[in-house]
């Protein structure tokens, strides 16, 4: 006669459990394996992605700084330049008087 406790009963389902839960979750990793392989490829490139375009944008900033400064020359030159300027603006408004003076004349 075979005599089981209601103790080694017990032991005996939750083991039972045990191997059937182990089982189903081998068999999910098994499914997740190559969406995790295909993850890391993606992370990969966006790596790759990452890279080019914090290279990308080291460079743009670095033509920023420059056209920056060169914007800044040319304002300092043209605020150095005022009278300058002024000059050339006044010496073109002249010859463009004088040349509408003598067309007038002309067609007179």
């Amino acid at each position: 006669m075979i005599t089981i406790s209601v103790q080694q009963l017990l032991i005996y389902i939750l083991l039972v459990v045990a191997i059937v839960v182990l089982g189903i979750l081998a068999a999910v990793f098994a499914k997740l394996l190559p969406t995790l392989k295909s993850l890391a490829k993606t992370m990969e490139n966006v790596e790759a992605l990452s890279t080019t375009a914090r290279d990308d944008l080291d460079s743009v900033q670095g033509i920023v700084k420059n056209v920056s400064r060169s914007v800044s020359d040319v304002t300092g030159v043209i605020a150095n330049n005022r009278s300058g300027l002024k000059a050339a603006t006044n010496l073109v408004n002249a010859a463009a008087g004088l040349a509408r003076l003598t067309r007038t004349k002309e067609k007179k």
